[in-house]
C-alpha cells in the first residue's frame, strides 16, 4: 500500500477554534444521523468508531496515490463539509489510489457496525468502499460502487472479525478506476456491539440503479431485434396427399422440446446419481424445474474434476463414481462441460506441486500428465462437450511464476501453450475454453481486464489455439451495467473472434431478491442477444449447495425465488415456441420460432404424423400424408389402450393383436425411461416418472406401435 499523507495542514483552519479532540462535543451531523437512524430503523444511538465531528474526521483523513483532496462547505445536505477528490488514473489496480479515515475508538470481535457516507461523481465515477485492517489490508467488507451524479447516502452493515485498536481500522474509498472527480461527505461508522443483530441493521446500497435498468432503456429494443434475427429461424411444413396434392385445413403443431442455446447449471455430483450425499429433491429438480418437464439443457461439474477433487475424492465421491455420474447425466440427455483442468494457483493444485515449486521440470511433467490423465481416463474420454482448460489466468500467477526463467519460459506463461497443446493432443475433437471472472462483475478491475486480454493475445501470437472464452459471471453487489456488459462482449468478440459463454452466473446475497430477478432478466436478455454467445450456465441452482448460499433458482427449502421465476418465464415462455394452426390452400403452415429441437405433429386425414427435428436454420419440412394410413403402424391410438391417460403414475396398457411384445417408454427427447421385454396384454404398469409427456412404444416382430402418455 502506498504511503498515507495526513492532510492536517490543509485542514488546520477548521481546528483553530476547536477544543482538543477528546473534549469535542458531538456535532449536528452526527446527532442528526443518530436521530434519523433511530426514527427510520428503530436503532439505539450506538457509539462512534471514527470521530464524532466532521471537523475532527477531516483532520484525521488521508490520501495516497494519485489523489488530491480539497475541502469545502456543503449546502443543502445533512452534512456540512465535503471533500472533493481529483483522481489521476495510473496503471495498476484500484487500491493504488485512495482516500480514508482511521478509527479513534476500538472495535471488538463480533461487534455489529454500520458504515455511513455520502458520495457523488462529477461525471463518470467509481470507487471501492473498503473497511479494512490498516496493517494487513484484510477487509471486513469490499464493494465496487459506481457513483451517481447526485448525492446519495450509503448504509453498509458489517461484523468485525477481530479486535481493532485505535488507528488499526480504516474506512477507505479506493479510486484508481479512471480519471475522475468525486465528492465525499458524512463518513462515519456506528458501533452497536451486540445490541442489534446484523440482519436488523439497515442496508442502503443504491445498487438498483445499474446502467440500463430503466424500463425504456434503448438497449432493450436493440437486444430484442438481435434476438429476433439470430436466435430464431423460419419453420414450415407443406402437407401433401396422394399424387403430391396439397392438403388444406390440416392441423399442424410445432412444439419446442429444447433450446439450441445452452441454459444450464453447475451440478454437485455428490447430490445425484446415488453418490455420497444423494438428495432426491436436488435430483428431481435437475430433471424437472417446474413440474412441467422444463429443465436445464446443459450442466457442468462444479468440483468433481478439479485437480485436487479428482485426486482426493472430495465429498467421498470416487473416480469411479464420477465416471458413473457422467454416464448418468448423459443417459438423461445432458451435455456436460468439464471444469477445470488447470487452476493455476498453489491453493488449487496438489500439495506436491507446491513442494516442488522450484523444480520447473517436475511441475511441467506433472501438469501435462494430469491433462492427459483426465482426458483419456476410461469413461471420461470424449465425454465432455467442452472444457474450461485453464481457469483465472488474469489473477492466478503461481504456476507461471514457478516456471518463469526456466529455459523457454521467459514469462512462465508459456506453460499455457503446453497445456493447450497437450489438450488437443489428448482429445483432438476437444473444445478448449479459457475461463475468467475479472472483466465484469465481482472482482473486476481495469488492470485485470487488460491483463486477461494481454494473456489471451500472447497465446494467439504464439500460434497456439483455444476455441472459446468463458466469462464466469459472478455478479457483485453493484451489478455491471447492461450497456457496459454489451461493450465488453463486443470488445472480446472483435479482438479475438472466439465463441463465448457465461459459465458461472450468480449474484451476491446482498442484492435483494427483486433486484436479483430484474438483473437476471436483463443480463440473460443481453447475453441471449449477443451473436458471440452460445450459452449461460448458473453456478448452482439451490441455496443448500451453493458457494455463498445464494443460487439464482431455489431457496434452501426449495421455494422458487423471484430470479428463478424470471428464468422460467424467459426461457420457457418468452423465448419458447409452441404454436398450432392449419395449412393453407397450398398445404403450407409456417411460423418463426426459437432455434432448437421441435416435435412436429400433423393431423393427416388417416392418422397423426409426428417427427422430431432440429431447427438451427430456416427449415422446410415436406410431409406426405399418403404414407400415413389407418393401419396399426400409423394409427396406434386404435391399437393401444392406455387408461387412465393422463395418469398420476399407474396405467393399464392393453392391445389386441400381438401376444408378446417389448415395451419401452421414452421421454420427448427420445431418452429411454423404462423397458420391459416379453410382456402380454393387459399390463398394469407403474410409471415412476416426472410430470411430462412420454411416448410408449410396443415393438413386435412385425411392427412398432406407439402412443402418448401424459404423467401429471
Amino acid at each position: 500500500m502506498p504511503h498515507f499523507t495526513i492532510r492536517s495542514l490543509r485542514h488546520s483552519f477548521f481546528l483553530l477554534f476547536l477544543l482538543p479532540l477528546g473534549l469535542m462535543a458531538q456535532d449536528a451531523y452526527h446527532t442528526g444521523l443518530q436521530s434519523s437512524l433511530q426514527a427510520s430503523y428503530n436503532l439505539p444511538a450506538g457509539s462512534w468508531v471514527l470521530n464524532n465531528t466532521e471537523a475532527a474526521n477531516l483532520q484525521n483523513d488521508y490520501t495516497y496515490g494519485g489523489v488530491t483532496a480539497t475541502n469545502s462547505s456543503a449546502s443543502g445536505q445533512d452534512f456540512s463539509q465535503k471533500v472533493q477528490l481529483e483522481v489521476m488514473f495510473s496503471s495498476g489496480p484500484q487500491w493504488t489510489s485512495g482516500y480514508g479515515i482511521g478509527n479513534v475508538n476500538p472495535v471488538s470481535t463480533g461487534d455489529h457496525c454500520l458504515a455511513v457516507f455520502w458520495a457523488k461523481a462529477n461525471g463518470e465515477g467509481k470507487a471501492s468502499l473498503s473497511i479494512q485492517d490498516n496493517t494487513t489490508f484484510a477487509t471486513e467488507l469490499y464493494y465496487n460502487i459506481p457513483l451517481d451524479e447526485d448525492w446519495l447516502q450509503y448504509l453498509v452493515p458489517f461484523q468485525a472479525s477481530q479486535n481493532y485498536g485505535v488507528n488499526d481500522l480504516g474506512m477507505l474509498l479506493q479510486v484508481n478506476w479512471l480519471d475522475q472527480e468525486i465528492e465525499v461527505g458524512g463518513m462515519a461508522i456506528l458501533n452497536y456491539g451486540s445490541s442489534v443483530s446484523l440482519e436488523d441493521l439497515p442496508r442502503k446500497l443504491n445498487n438498483e440503479f445499474y446502467g440500463g435498468y430503466e424500463a425504456d432503456a434503448p438497449w432493450r429494443a436493440e437486444a430484442a431485434q438481435r434476438i429476433e434475427q439470430i436466435r430464431k429461424a423460419d419453420l414450415s411444413v407443406q402437407v401433401l396427399g396422394a399424387d403430391l396434392t396439397p392438403l388444406e385445413n390440416v392441423s399442424v403443431e410445432f412444439n419446442m422440446v429444447e433450446h439450441d442455446f445452452e441454459f444450464g447449471t453447475a451440478v454437485a455430483v455428490q447430490n445425484i446419481a446415488g453418490n455420497s450425499l444423494q438428495n432426491d429433491t436436488y435430483e428431481d429438480r435437475l430433471l424437472d424445474l417446474d413440474g412441467e418437464g422444463h429443465r436445464f439443457n446443459s450442466v457442468v461439474f462444479e468440483n468433481a474434476v478439479k485437480w485436487d477433487a479428482w485426486e482426493e475424492g472430495w465429498f467421498g465421491v470416487t473416480q469411479a463414481d464420477k465416471v458413473a455420474t457422467l454416464a448418468w447425466l448423459q443417459d438423461r440427455g445432458f451435455p456436460v462441460r468439464g471444469h477445470t483442468l488447470i487452476w493455476p494457483s498453489f491453493g488449487n493444485m496438489p500439495d506436491d506441486i507446491v513442494a516442488n515449486q522450484n523444480d520447473p521440470n517436475y511441475i511441467l511433467d506433472r501438469v501435462v500428465e494430469h491433462v492427459e490423465t483426465i482426458l483419456t481416463y476410461p469413461g471420461l474420454e470424449g465425454g465432455f462437450k467442452d472444457w474450461d482448460v485453464i481457469n483465472e489466468i488474469s489473477i492466478l500467477q503461481d504456476l507461471a511464476d514457478a516456471m518463469q526463467g526456466a529455459p523457454g519460459y521467459p514469462t512462465g506463461r508459456e506453460i499455457y501453450l503446453d497445456i493447450l497443446d497437450k489438450f488437443y493432443e489428448a482429445d483432438p475433437n476437444g473444445v478448449a475454453y479459457l475461463n475468467d471472472y475479472t472483466v465484469f462483475g465481482a472482482g473486476s478491475s481495469p488492470q485485470l481486464y487488460a491483463d486477461f486480454k494481454t494473456y489471451l493475445q500472447e497465446i494467439v501470437d504464439a500460434g497456439s489455439n483455444f476455441d472459446g472464452i468463458g466469462f464466469q459471471g459472478h455478479i457483485g453487489v453493484y451489478p455491471t451495467g447492461i450497456p457496459e456488459y454489451y461493450d465488453i462482449l463486443e470488445d472480446f468478440s472483435n479482438t479475438f473472434g472466439k465463441r463465448s459463454k457465461i459459465t458461472e452466473y450468480d449474484i451476491k446475497p446482498e442484492v435483494d431478491d427483486d433486484l436479483a430477478a430484474q438483473y437476471l432478466r436483463d443480463f440473460y436478455t443481453m447475453t441471449f442477444s449477443h451473436p458471440s454467445m452460445d450459452g449461460i450456465l448458473m453456478w448452482g441452482y439451490w441455496d443448500g449447495n451453493h458457494w455463498f448460499n445464494n443460487a439464482p433458482m431455489f431457496d434452501e427449502d426449495w421455494t422458487l425465488k423471484p430470479a428463478g421465476e424470471a428464468f422460467l418465464d424467459l426461457v420457457f415462455e418468452e423465448w419458447w415456441t409452441e404454436v398450432d394452426g392449419s395449412t393453407d390452400v397450398n398445404g403450407l403452415y409456417a411460423t418463426r420460432g426459437f432455434k432448437g429441437t421441435y416435435e412436429v405433429v400433423v393431423g393427416c386425414p388417416d392418422g397423426t404424423y409426428t417427427q422430431t427435428i432440429d431447427v438451427l436454420t430456416d427449415t422446410s419440412l415436406p410431409i406426405d400424408c399418403s404414407t400415413v394410413s389407418t393401419n396399426e403402424a400409423f394409427s396406434p391410438q386404435e391399437v393401444i389402450s392406455i387408461a387412465p391417460n393422463p395418469t398420476d403414475g399407474w396405467i393399464k396398457v392393453s392391445w389386441e393383436k400381438y401376444d408378446e411384445v417389448d415395451l419401452m417408454v421414452f421421454d420427448m427427447l427420445g431418452r429411454l425411461q423404462y423397458t420391459q421385454t416379453g410382456v402380454s396384454s393387459p399390463l398394469d404398469l407403474e410409471l415412476n416418472l416426472s410430470a411430462g409427456t412420454y411416448q410408449l412404444l410396443l415393438k413386435t416382430k412385425e411392427t412398432v406401435l406407439t402412443q402418448r402418455v401424459i404423467v401429471e
